[in-house]
Formats: structure tokens, C-alpha cells, sequence
């Protein structure tokens, strides 16, 4: 239960993990059990599956009924886990986006806050670091008809057009329990289960990955401190004979990046900023 609170970003780190572990070891083993347990990520073909439905979703004309005034089934919020699925980002920092934030014509999308425990937003992430996050001109295209789609609705309804992106119908920043209603709608349609919201991020970071993506890149993306967090979590996606030359650029034990000589970094890397947007589609 409490690493299912952890992965829903309801608490920061499961305070059971320590009391658990009689020793050193038995905790670092633990954790490293934890870890694998709770990354997980969607195949191509269960996220192209996951797409659909929630392109769907935000298709759909507006009923009145039950799941309307749960706020599970508004046409408006298809969007945001497109834009989940497609960025990396934590719900959290999803949820907290403002218009101002998304730079569509460069292809960006700026990251500088999060919502906390109360659902109110902090003006800083999880890890305390602003990125900008690079996006196609597909999901700018969504962005731009999405924020279409949101003011039309509140206006038709005289209304205030709320502040933020993905707004609730309420005109209020969207909760943790909302957007899980939602990711589990979506999910029904598409016949997936045992996935999360967070597992959007985990699917974005594995396929990156997968496809060739520079480690630093998808961290990068991630927001992680440090491309020793990127590749615990994710080391296992790399391509295996690439796996050998990006492990020589980190020092597990320190934490910290080795820079080897130029012409090493170029063969492990090899991978053009083309490339990397091959990826991102």
C-alpha cells in the first residue's frame, strides 16, 4: 500500500522500507527489490492501445450523467495523459502546468512547479530543478487544440476560462484522486490493466531508451539530479550492446558521471538530436 502511495506521488519515500530490514544489507536489498517491483512500463503496443483511448476520450461530446459529475469522463482531459505518456513528466507537474508554461513554437514546454500533498501548487519540483522539456509538433498541435477545447467548454457555460492547463470542471487545479478515476476510465476502454499514472513516465523513459535515446537526454527530460538515477532505474531498457559503453559513464559509487575522452563519449553516445526526436515520436 505505501509503495502504491509513493508511485501515486502521495508521500515522498515509504517509511516502511527501514523497519523492515534488519540490516545494511537486507534494506539495500530490499530496496533494490522495491525498485524493480515498481517501475513498470507499457509495451508499443499497449501505449498505442492506451493513445487511442485517450484520444477518444477527449473526442467526446459532452453527457450528463454520473461520471460527469465525478468529473471521470470530461472530454477535456483526454490531453493530459497524452501529454504524460509523451513527456515523462510526473502527474504532479502535469496537473500544476499554466498556459504561460508551454512554449508550442519552440517545441517546449517549461517545468518549474509541482502540486503538493494538498493539491495546491509549489513553485518548485520534486527535485527542486527547472527543465525544459522538449516536445513534437504533434503533441503541440494536441496542446494547442486541448487549451481551444478547455476554453470553449467554460466559456459556453459563462464561466471563467481557469488558469491552468489541465484544469478539473470545477475550474480548479485537478486532484491525485481524479486523474486516477480518469487513468483507470481510459484504461477500461482500452482493456489494460495493473498500471498506474506514474507508470506513463516509467513507459516514456523505457521506450526513449529502447529506441536509442541518449541516457543524458532522457534524463534530461526526466528531471532526474543525476544520470546515475536515470540509468538505476532504467539501465535495463538500453540495448545491450550499448549498455556496455553507457555504463562506463557512471560511477555508481559516488553517484557520480565520468566524462571519458571526447572520441569515447561519441562512440557510446553516437546518437544525433534527430535522432532523439525519432524517438520522442
Amino acid at each position: 500500500m505505501l509503495t502504491d502511495a509513493v508511485d501515486d506521488e502521495l508521500i515522498h519515500a515509504n517509511p516502511a522500507l527501514r523497519l523492515m530490514a534488519k540490516s545494511g544489507g537486507k534494506e539495500e536489498r530490499k530496496r533494490k527489490s522495491e525498485m524493480d517491483e515498481k517501475v513498470r512500463a507499457m509495451d508499443g503496443m499497449t501505449l498505442d492501445a492506451f493513445l487511442g483511448a485517450a484520444r477518444t476520450l477527449a473526442d467526446e461530446k459532452p453527457r450528463t450523467g454520473h461520471g460527469w459529475s465525478r468529473e471521470t469522463h470530461a472530454p477535456i482531459f483526454g490531453t493530459l495523459f497524452v501529454t504524460l505518456a509523451k513527456t515523462g513528466l510526473r502527474p504532479s507537474e502535469a496537473m500544476a502546468l499554466l498556459p504561460f508554461d508551454l512554449k508550442l513554437n519552440q517545441g517546449l514546454i517549461r517545468v518549474s512547479k509541482a502540486l503538493n500533498d494538498d493539491g495546491e501548487p509549489r513553485g518548485w519540483t520534486k527535485t527542486g530543478l527547472n527543465r525544459n522539456v522538449e516536445i513534437t509538433s504533434e503533441l503541440a498541435e494536441e496542446l494547442r487544440l486541448h487549451l481551444a477545447r478547455v476554453r470553449s467548454y467554460f466559456e459556453e457555460r459563462n464561466r471563467p476560462v481557469p488558469p491552468m492547463v489541465f484544469p478539473s470542471l470545477a475550474g480548479t487545479y485537478l486532484d491525485i484522486a481524479n486523474l486516477r478515476r480518469l487513468f483507470k476510465a481510459i484504461c477500461a476502454s482500452a482493456g489494460i490493466v495493473g498500471f498506474t499514472p506514474y507508470h506513463l513516465r516509467h513507459t516514456y523513459a523505457s521506450l526513449m531508451l529502447m529506441r536509442g535515446a541518449d541516457p543524458r537526454y532522457v534524463q534530461q527530460q526526466l528531471g532526474h539530479e543525476s544520470l546515475s538515477t536515470t540509468y538505476r532505474y532504467y539501465a535495463h531498457w538500453i540495448p545491450k550492446e550499448a549498455r556496455s559503453s553507457y555504463a562506463d559513464l557512471i560511477d555508481f559509487r559516488g553517484g557520480k558521471t565520468e566524462i571519458p575522452c571526447p572520441n569515447t563519449v561519441s562512440k557510446a553516445l553516437g546518437k544525433s538530436k534527430a535522432n532523439r526526436v525519432s524517438a520522442l515520436e
